[in-house]
Parts: C-alpha cells; sequence; structure tokens
C-alpha cells in the first residue's frame, strides 16, 4: 500500500487527500442526521405517552363521575338515567384508548379491574353489591388508573422544559385521586346519615396523604401553576369543601346535618377546579412536546441542506486548489533544480500566503543567502573581519560555520597580539628587575617601566612591612599629596593589600584625582591597584591611573609580572635582613651566652606547657567532632520537618478536595431523597388502602389472624410513610428550602393539644405525665405552630419511648425574650460520649437501643435543626441510668434572638 501511494502522481494524492475529508465529512453527516432521527422518534413517543395520559386522565374523570350516579343509584335509585348516560361515554373512551394503547398499556384493563366493569354494572342493576362495594370497586379502579399517567422523561435535557408540567401534573393527579376518594366516603356518610368511625379515620388519613403531595407539588411542580394552585384556596368552593374537610380532622366528628348534594356539588367543583388546573399542565405538556418536536424536525431539514451545500462547495474548491499547487510546485521545482546546479539570481515571485508561498520565499532566501556567503568567504580570507555575516536562523549550518570561522579567525589574530604584547612586557620589567638593587631602586624602575608600558600617566609603589605599607616609588605623582605609610585594609591601597586581591575602578570621579603636566591637569578614567604577592604573603602594592580604559588583556599582565615583582621585592628584603641580622647576631653573641642556661630552664617549661596544650587540642577535638554531630542531627530534623510541612500541605489539599466533593454528594443526596419520597410513597398508599380495605372485612371471607396481619401491614405503612416524610423534611432543610409560616399561637391552646396527645399513651405505659407553666408566661407565642408542635412530639415521644417507669415532665418557662421547654424523663439517660452523636441524621445513643426501642435516629436531627430555623436551641443534660432533660429554647416573637 505504501508503494503504490508513492508511486501516484502528485495530482492523484491531492485528490486523494481531498476525497479522505469528504468522506468524514460524510460520515459526520450520516450520524448528525441519525442522532436527530432517534431524538425525533423520543420526543415522538413523549408525545404519544402524554396524549394516552390525557385519555387515562379523562378516563379518571368519567369513572369518578360514573361512581357518583351508580352510588346514588345503588343507595336511593336516583340518577338513573345519567348513570347510564355516563356508561356510555366511559365505554367509548375505554374503547378508544384500547385502540390507541402502546405496549405500555397493554392489558390496562386486567390491570385495573376494568375487565369486570360490566358484570358489576349488571350486579349493581340488580342490587346485588353494597353501597360501600360500589364505593371500593370505582375507587380502586380509578387508584390503579391513576398510576398508568405518570410520563417519565428521564434525564433528556431536551425535554427540560415539559418535565416540571408532566411531573406537577402527575401529582395533582394523585391529589384529585385521593380528594375524590374523601369526596365518596363524606357522601356516603352524609347519605346513610351515618358517620363511621373507619370511613372517619380513612377521610383522616387521605387528608394526610394530599398534605404530602402538597408539599411534593411544591418543589417539583412549575412555579405558576404552584401560585395558581395555592389562589385556589380562596375560591368559595375549594374553601367551602376544605372547612368541611377540616372540621373533620380536627374532631374527629361529622356534622350530618349537611345535605349530601351540597357537599357533593360543592366538592365536585372544587376537585373539577382541581382538574382544569391539571388539564393546563397536560396541555402545557403537549404543546411544549409539540414544538420541541418541530424545532427538531425543521433543524434536520436545514442540516441536511447546508450538508449539501457544502459538498458541493468544498468539492469545487478542492479541483481548484489542485490546479493552483500542481503549477506552482512545477515552477518551485524547476527553481530548484537551478539551486542545486549552482545557479544563483533564479526568478520567483510569492504570489500567496500559504505554505507554497512559504517555500517560494524559503528557495528566493537560500538563493540571496548563498549570494552573501560567497561575498562574506572571500573577505573573510582576504582578511578582512568586519564583513557581516547574518545566519538565516539558530539551523542554518552553514551560516553559521562562516559567523564561527570569522569569530575564530579573529579571536586567534587577537589572542596572538596579545600574547605577543604580553610577552614583550614580562622581558622589560625582568630587565628592570636585573641587577644588585635595593628596595627603592627596584620599586621605582618596576613602577617607571610598568606605567610607560601600559600607556599609563600615573603610578605609586608600596612596599609591605609588618602590616604596614612604605611609600617607596612614585611616578608624576606629588609625594606631599600622598601618605607616607598605610595600614593594612586603610584606603583602597590598604584594602587590597589585606584582601590580596587586584582592585580595578571604572569612570573615577574628577574631584577623585588630578593628573598633572607643565600644560595642565586631567582626571583619569581607570585605576588600578595590583598587590604583590609570594606564598600568601604581601610584599607591596603598585597603583596605577590611567586617562584611558584598562584593557582585560592589560589586566592579565599586570597579575602575570605581579609575582615576578613580588620575588625580587622578597628577595631584597631577606638580602636586607640577613645584613641587619649578621649584625645582631654578634652583638647577640655574648649575650646569648649568657642566657643559655637561663633558656634550658625555660625550655623544660615551655615542653610541659607544650604537652599541656596537646591535651587541650585534644579535648577540643572531641569537642568539635561531638558539635558536628549535633549539627548533623538537627540537619536530619530539619529536613524532617521540612518533608511533614510538605505532607501536611499535601493533607490539607486532599481535605479541601474531600469538602468539596462532600458538599456535591450531600446536593445529591438532598436530589435523590426528594425525588424517591414520591416514588415510595404512591406504592406505600396503595398498600396502606389495600390494607385498610382487607382489615375492614366487608365481604367477612377473613380470618381474625388474617385481619390482624392486615392491621400489622397498615400500621408498618404508617411508620414507613412517616419515616418518608421526615427524610423528605430533612432534605429540604438541607436543601435550604424549609419555609416557615409564622402566627400567632395560643400557650393554653399548645398544653392543651399536648395533654391530650401523650396523657392516653404516658397511661398505657404506666407512667404518670404531667405538664408544669409558670405564672409569668405570655398568652401568645409567635412563632410556626406546625414546626413547634413537630419538636415537642418529638421530645415527648422519644421520652415515652425510652421511660419504662416513673415520669415525665413538660416544664414551659420564660427566659428573657424566649420561652424554655424542658421535657424530663426518668428514663435510661444517654452516656456522656454520646450526647454530641444522637443529634446527627440516622444516629442513637448505640446499637442495642435501635433494637430494643426502635426508631430511625432522624427525630433529634430534625427537631435540631427545626429549633435553629425557629431562631431557637435544643440543650440536653442527661446522666447514665438516671434520666434526661431536653430544653427547647424558642424566641417570643419572630426575629428576635435568645440570650
Amino acid at each position: 500500500m505504501k508503494e503504490f501511494l508513492r508511486r501516484l502522481s502528485l495530482p492523484a494524492k491531492l485528490v486523494l487527500i481531498g476525497v479522505l475529508p469528504m468522506l468524514f465529512l460524510l460520515v459526520v453527516a450520516f450520524e448528525f442526521n441519525k442522532e436527530k432521527d432517534d431524538k425525533l422518534q423520543m420526543v415522538d413517543n413523549y408525545r404519544t405517552r402524554i396524549r394516552q395520559a390525557t385519555y387515562i386522565n379523562e378516563l379518571i374523570s368519567r369513572l369518578q363521575a360514573e361512581r357518583r350516579y351508580s352510588f346514588s343509584y345503588n343507595l336511593s335509585g336516583a340518577w338513573e338515567n345519567r348513570m347510564l348516560q355516563q356508561r356510555s361515554q366511559t365505554d367509548d373512551l375505554i374503547n378508544t384508548i384500547e385502540k390507541e394503547a402502546s405496549k405500555e398499556l397493554s392489558g390496562f384493563q386486567s390491570y385495573t379491574f376494568l375487565s369486570q366493569l360490566q358484570t358489576f354494572r349488571d350486579r349493581l342493576d340488580k342490587h346485588e353489591v353494597a353501597p360501600l362495594e360500589v364505593m371500593n370497586y370505582y375507587t380502586n379502579a380509578i387508584f390503579r388508573l391513576n398510576t398508568l399517567n405518570g410520563v417519565s422523561s428521564g434525564n433528556n435535557i431536551y425535554l427540560k422544559d415539559v418535565i416540571k408540567p408532566v411531573t406537577g401534573q402527575k401529582l395533582l393527579s394523585d391529589i384529585i385521586t385521593y380528594k375524590g376518594m374523601i369526596l365518596a366516603q363524606i357522601y356516603y356518610m352524609l347519605e346513610t346519615k351515618k358517620a363511621d368511625a373507619q370511613l372517619l379515620g380513612s377521610v383522616i388519613q387521605l387528608q394526610d396523604i394530599i398534605n404530602s403531595y402538597l408539599k411534593e407539588f411544591a418543589l417539583k411542580a412549575p412555579p405558576e401553576m404552584e401560585r395558581q394552585l395555592e389562589a385556589l384556596k380562596n375560591d368559595f368552593d375549594v374553601k367551602e369543601a376544605t372547612r368541611i374537610e377540616t372540621a373533620i380532622r380536627e374532631t374527629s366528628l361529622l356534622d350530618t346535618t349537611i345535605a349530601s348534594d351540597y357537599w357533593w356539588n360543592v366538592a365536585t367543583k372544587a376537585v373539577d377546579k382541581h382538574k382544569g388546573l391539571q388539564q393546563q399542565m397536560m396541555e402545557q405538556s403537549r404543546v411544549g412536546a409539540d414544538e420541541i418536536y418541530a424545532k427538531e424536525k425543521k433543524a434536520q431539514i436545514v442540516a441536511v441542506i447546508i450538508l449539501l451545500a457544502v459538498i458541493i462547495l468544498v468539492l469545487s474548491l478542492i479541483f481548484l486548489v489542485i490546479r493552483i499547487i500542481t503549477e506552482a510546485l512545477a515552477e518551485l521545482r524547476n527553481a530548484a533544480g537551478l539551486i542545486a546546479e549552482g545557479k544563483t539570481g533564479v526568478k520567483l515571485k510569492p504570489e500567496s500566503n500559504d505554505a507554497i508561498g512559504s517555500l517560494t520565499e524559503s528557495i528566493l532566501k537560500i538563493d540571496r543567502n548563498n549570494n552573501q556567503l560567497a561575498t562574506a568567504a572571500r573577505a573573510i580570507g582576504e582578511g578582512r573581519f568586519d564583513v557581516a555575516v547574518q545566519p538565516r536562523s539558530s539551523e542554518d549550518v552553514l551560516g553559521n560555520a562562516v559567523v564561527q570561522m570569522k569569530q575564530d579567525l579573529s579571536s586567534f589574530r587577537k589572542s596572538n597580539e596579545e600574547k605577543l604584547w604580553t610577552q614583550t612586557g614580562v622581558a622589560l620589567v625582568n630587565d628592570s628587575l636585573r641587577g644588585d638593587k635595593d628596595i627603592r631602586a627596584i620599586s621605582q624602575d618596576t613602577l617607571t617601566t610598568l606605567v610607560e608600558y601600559l600607556q599609563c600617566e600615573a603610578g605609586l609603589f608600596y612596599s609591605a612591612g609588618e602590616e604596614r605599607l612604605h611609600l617607596t616609588a612614585g611616578y608624576a605623582m606629588d609625594k606631599g599629596a600622598v601618605p607616607e605609610q598605610l595600614s593594612f585594609g586603610e584606603t583602597l591601597v590598604g584594602e587590597a593589600a589585606k584582601r590580596r586581591e587586584v582592585i580595578q575602578l571604572h569612570d573615577v570621579p574628577e574631584q577623585f584625582l588630578k593628573i598633572r603636566s607643565g600644560l595642565g591637569t586631567a582626571s583619569p578614567r581607570s585605576l588600578l591597584i595590583v598587590p604583590l604577592c609570594t606564598d600568601e604573603r604581601v610584599q607591596g602594592v603598585i597603583e596605577v591611573a590611567s586617562l584611558h580604559p584598562i584593557e582585560a588583556y592589560q589586566m592579565q599582565f599586570v597579575k602575570e609580572i605581579a609575582s615576578d615583582i613580588a620575588i625580587s621585592l622578597q628577595a631584597a628584603k631577606s638580602k636586607q635582613r640577613l645584613q641587619e641580622l649578621f649584625e645582631e647576631t654578634q652583638a647577640q653573641s655574648e649575650e646569648l651566652q649568657s642566657q643559655h642556661s637561663e633558656l634550658e630552664n625555660i625550655n623544660a617549661e615551655l615542653e610541659a606547657q607544650a604537652e599541656k596544650l596537646q591535651a587541650s587540642e585534644e579535648e577540643l577535638r572531641v569537642q568539635q567532632e561531638e558539635l558536628q554531630q549535633a549539627n548533623q542531627e538537627l540537619e536530619e530534623r530539619s529536613r524532617l520537618l521540612e518533608e511533614r510541612n510538605e505532607m501536611i500541605l499535601e493533607r490539607n489539599l486532599e481535605i479541601q478536595s474531600k469538602a468539596e466533593e462532600l458538599e456535591i454528594s450531600t446536593k445529591y443526596k438532598s436530589e435523590f431523597l426528594a425525588n424517591m419520597s414520591h416514588e415510595l410513597r404512591t406504592p406505600l398508599n396503595s398498600i396502606l388502602l389495600l390494607s385498610r380495605l382487607l382489615s375492614e372485612n366487608h365481604e367477612s371471607n377473613l380470618s381474625s389472624d388474617q385481619v390482624e396481619y392486615a392491621n400489622v401491614i397498615q400500621n408498618s405503612g404508617k411508620g414507613l410513610l412517616t419515616l418518608i416524610d421526615e427524610i423528605l423534611d430533612l432534605s429540604k432543610i438541607e436543601a435550604g428550602k424549609m419555609e416557615l409560616d409564622y402566627s400567632d399561637v395560643s400557650l393554653e391552646g399548645l398544653t392543651s393539644e399536648i395533654h391530650s396527645l401523650f396523657a392516653p399513651l404516658a397511661k398505657d405505659k404506666g407512667i404518670s405525665f404531667a405538664i408544669e407553666t409558670a405564672e409569668n408566661l405570655p398568652g401568645i407565642l409567635e412563632t410556626d405552630k406546625l414546626r413547634l408542635e413537630q419538636i415537642l412530639r418529638n421530645l415527648l415521644s422519644n421520652a415515652l419511648k425510652f421511660t419504662k417507669r416513673g415520669s415525665v415532665t413538660l416544664k414551659i418557662a420564660k427566659e428573657d425574650k424566649a420561652l424554655s421547654f424542658a421535657v424530663i424523663d426518668t428514663g435510661i439517660g444517654i452516656p456522656k460520649d454520646k450526647q454530641k452523636t444522637i443529634f446527627e441524621a440516622f444516629q442513637q445513643a448505640d446499637g442495642s437501643t435501635r433494637r430494643q426501642f426502635g426508631g430511625t435516629g432522624l427525630g433529634l436531627s430534625i427537631s435540631r435543626e427545626l429549633a435553629r430555623l425557629l431562631g431557637g436551641e435544643i440543650q440536653l443534660k442527661s446522666e447514665e441510668g438516671k434520666g434526661s432533660e431536653f430544653t427547647l429554647v424558642v424566641p417570643i416573637h419572630k426575629g428576635q434572638t435568645i440570650a
């Protein structure tokens, strides 16, 4: 394949290169169109589900109407014609749904008991069924139909605009279904003039279910629909129906003087208005899905048209570009052939800024560079190093080689000239040092030779003694203005001697020094101070001043001859010193004889002191080794400390990252709990309803054990429903969506309700329960009554749960601007190390507590957060085995802070 591609002509290769992007473009277009088709199919399926849900909602409405007429017919024989008409309308709609049903709705009649509808009607016409059986049959069918009207959209971002309306209508459908059940049950009791305790309990339970759905509706439905639902509360029919239902909830009694038809008309209108809002949301969902479908369909058609236009344009451009590239490359090939033959002056003209234009410029640069390099090579060969050579880049091997050659040859010639100049100077200085001369002669001859050879204008020569410098020679200097002696470190001359380093000054200030002649004065530009050293000992210092800069090679020359001058000075000093010592020796010879004996004594003492000194040195060496070891340990600890600091920094970054991940996971958890509450509540409500129907045993076909099992299922379901509500409250608190409804709360009414609720429970357990109130309590408390009662119920329920004998007391007192509610029990108590843990979600004192007493561990966590929202707090005092005291402190008025 590789050889085949190499043998192809240039036009064929260019065509091949152009075809490959076209194939890629076609593949992309195919995938894009396929994605659009899949999206359209998905949206169309969603539209179908919305239409089917609309049919289901309509069927529910018709069955609710048929339930009323059938129920009235069964009780009193009324509404027979209306019942028959409604049956016909219901059957027509069932047939329509059967024709258009998708896989999700296939066999829906069997699931919803509608397959038994005709048989049930026949029995109803023959008066073979009881009124409650009529109510239960239609209620079960409606309840099951209600589970089929949900429209799931998953996490599809294309349907995000219709997700909330669809979810809201489903929740409102559940609310309407339960309201219909309440309507039928109250109608039955009003019609029969009998307030049945079980039906009243069912009504209250259904109200609790509706309230939980209303909370979820506020979280998931569109805001404008939530406002419309809130506005319905002011409608006369809704307010009237709510008034009657609230009276039943608060008193557990039914006012049988209310006319059944009045109740039916008011409640039916209220339900119909809720249905109108549901239909509005369903219509909004349908219109939104249709708009999404139309928009995606239009986008698909436009994309296909644009794609065809792009393909035609790309093909045209490919063939045009191939022709232009082929012609341009032919011209470049000819020019490259001429350059390869060594010719210059090729004639090319760049006509574009693309790769071919760049290649043309490159060939022209090669031609110009060849001319430049040839000219430069001839000039360098003639010894003219000032010729300019400019490499094309750092990768220009030939150009850089020519530049390097010019630099090397120029440096070589300059180096040879400097070496010759240096050798000549060294010879002159050495000539000035020859002969039997004293220190002053050597100083003057050397300084004169050095100043004149360096072409300087002034100079000084200092000879070194014991930590002192003595002026021994000068050149063109006024000796009266120059110090005769200097100490090491005094002035720059003394500093050079002390450091044994050359000091060079550039751009010397004008007032620093004046060089004089008979005609005038001038200031030097450079100053050079050179110490003369032998074996780390300073023999003298030379200082020279110049009107021109002193070059580096001149500096090197001075450094080379400095040692020769120093050796000559040392020799002269040694010679002078030998002469002085010879004279001293003769004078001291006799004195030495007399001091010989004394020296022997001193020598003995010195030997003893030497031994002591040796011991001290050994002790010092040991201390030095210990100090080195301590330094090594300190260095190791410093290194470990740096590593630990780096590790702490890394751990801090990890902790910060984990905190961000925890915040995100908490958010996802809250959203998951809010979404799952509805999914759990729907089947749970079914379980509660069916278990209640089983426990009532209207057919009397269940044994007492089976009825008891049904009661156990219903009680467990109620507990699970309470747990779901607690989890939903906790998720709303964590998400910051918990809203408070402040109102004036009567303390007397509050304590009365609490006593009536918990006194029977305490009596059943055999413990005493009391409420103690202080005398200075206000009559009214401004707070959220529902949340305050929820906190007190949780605290009192826990106190009763964990107290086997003794008492439970609620003490209410005033603390400045707040009220305290102290719940005191004589129960099992809480260990000190568990008193903070129990306020965390899903936590109890230990595992045995949960096994023995039950519970989820959410009550105290929710109570603490609600107390904070109310502006208060919960305090705990407990001793294991003796009991606990939980104190709720809340402000008396909204906005106040507790002390």
